[in-house]
């Protein structure tokens, strides 16, 4: 037995063990003495953060054909990361114990949110282990647990503080009287007779438990379409019958959208994002009134939490701290505005991605001219470094890839001064690296390339720390209203993850 060394490239991995049969759990003799080595072990290591630790544990898991060991290991990994408050290291230590081993998933699920709801203490991670909580409790109550799901609603609310995101707040707040809803709402669903037969009346309940409660479309729509409330029937049928016609799609989306009207707290927020699932669909086809009327309320919906699973409201962490900016910056009312500058001013944001990732920001250039600059961080095979993607009135380009300027070929790839935009970069990170970028909702750059590519920095940006992400600008006055980060595969590190271990 022995502790795999932890390179750099192992930080950047997402650990998932092979999908085989899963192991009994190990108990007796075997286990004891193979915990006592992992021990004995960590013992005689050099001094390392917990977050390195714990990783190196899962690599020793990852690469040991030994069940017993393997299981020790992950043990171990999750309990360094969930004392240390670590929420994306120990979620992946248990999905990888849960998915070797015949454990009560559930149950240790619950148990590691539960610690994490104490332990996580930085925003991303007491974000990250909300998120985490919330999936837990709708588990529990899809499983009939009413208990445990009570006590997972009461933690995720308790780290609101913590992590300070206001979508996920007010989602959190909802669970607890939600919970006690569902349970009030499950005592009085009727049972079915011994033939299956169902009244109208008692469709009509059993489809607003699975759909207005559970967000169970798929099993409530057929009870509602058979049920007696004129108006959730009649959406039922059509939604159960529609051909995807934009004018079907709207007229369903507005029907969910008045029930949900009626409703209030969790169920509220169901039903209205499956309102918005439907207007999605119309949406590019729209236009004139009924485009503008379903644009405002769209845009008024708080950010979808529950569809971006693990995202970080990355404004809590946007403090204007000596060392993290260079430039005249200023925090007013909560919106960042860069004074207009002759170089490359910029703040960065203390979020470090290992493994793939979506950052969205909206942003306004209040000058004239100039750029708008976004650091995008890549993890590329010789080092980290966090490229230069700028927007102005007339294009906009990437410094550096393979030492040059790579520009975007698509018209829409510009920003109008004085003018909200919203840009959004996805990245995917492996033996090849893929960068896509959205402005407004259109796609401006795609670029796609081994990890051995040559990447470098705008010579007149100079981010403190290469790897993490960072807002900017060049020769120009801007504003930047939000950022937000969503892990799609991997975690999410800290600056001092960037630091040699």
């Amino acid at each position: 037995m022995r502790l795999r060394p932890l390179a750099f490239l192992v930080l950047c991995a997402h650990f998932i063990l092979p999908l085989a049969a899963q192991e009994p759990v190990p108990t007796g003799d075997a286990f004891a003495r193979a915990t006592k080595d992992v021990q004995a072990l960590l013992r005689d290591q050099p001094k390392r953060g917990p977050a390195v630790l714990a990783t190196s544990l899962m690599e020793s898991a990852r690469t040991t054909s030994d069940p017993v060991e393997r299981y020790a290991y992950l043990r171990e990994a999750l309990d360094t990361a969930s004392k240390s408050g670590d929420s994306t290291i120990a979620i992946s230590a248990m999905d990888a114990l849960t998915a070797g081993f015949a454990v009560n998933a559930l149950v240790e699920r619950a148990d590691l949110g539960l610690q994490l709801s104490r332990q996580a203490k930085q925003v991303v991670d007491a974000s990250i282990a909300a998120h985490f909580l919330i999936a837990l409790c709708r588990q529990a109550v899809a499983t009939g647990d009413d208990a445990l799901a009570a006590r997972l609603a009461t933690a995720a609310t308790a780290l609101s503080g913590r992590h300070k995101d206001a979508a996920l707040t007010t989602l959190a707040k909802e669970l607890p009287a939600w919970v006690t809803e569902i349970i009030a709402s499950r005592k009085a669903l009727p049972a079915a007779d011994l033939l299956g037969n169902v009244s109208a009346s008692d469709a009509t309940m059993v489809g607003r438990h699975a759909c207005l409660l559970l967000g169970d479309w798929k099993t409530g729509l057929p009870s509602l379409a058979s049920g007696n409330d004129t108006q959730l029937a009649k959406l039922a049928t059509n939604e159960l019958a529609s051909t995807g016609e934009v004018a079907q799609a709207v007229a369903i989306a507005d029907g969910w959208w008045t029930v949900s009207e009626k409703l209030r707290g969790f169920s509220r927020t169901l039903v209205q994002r499956h309102a918005e699932s439907w207007y999605r669909t119309a949406l590019p086809k729209l236009t004139g009134i009924t485009l503008s009327r379903i644009d405002k309320r769209l845009s008024d919906l708080p950010f979808d939490v529950l569809k971006h699973t693990g995202s970080v409201d990355l404004w809590p962490l946007m403090s204007l701290a000596k060392g993290s900016y260079q430039g005249e910056w200023k925090n007013v009312n909560g919106v960042l505005v860069v004074e207009k500058n002759d170089a490359g001013d910029h703040v960065t944001i203390p979020v470090v991605p290992f493994g793939d990732y979506r950052f969205e920001s909206t942003f306004e250039q209040l000058s004239d001219k100039g750029e708008v600059m976004f650091l995008i961080p890549v993890m590329a095979e010789d080092s980290p470094h966090s490229l230069n993607y700028f927007l102005y009135d007339d294009g906009s380009a990437f410094h550096l890839i393979n030492d040059d300027m790579v520009s975007s070929n698509s018209p829409r790839g510009r920003i109008t001064p004085k003018t909200r935009h919203t840009f959004v970069a996805e990245v995917k990170q492996g033996a090849q690296i893929s960068i896509v970028l959205h402005l407004d909702g259109h796609e401006i750059f795609r670029w796609k390339g081994p990890a051995s590519t040559s990447f470098g920095n705008h010579r007149k940006a100079h981010p403190t720390r290469p790897g993490a992400l960072g807002l900017g600008a060049w020769n120009a006055s801007a504003a930047f209203y939000n950022a937000r980060f969503i892990p799609l595969n991997g975690r999410v590190g800290r600056l001092e993850d960037l630091v040699a271990p």
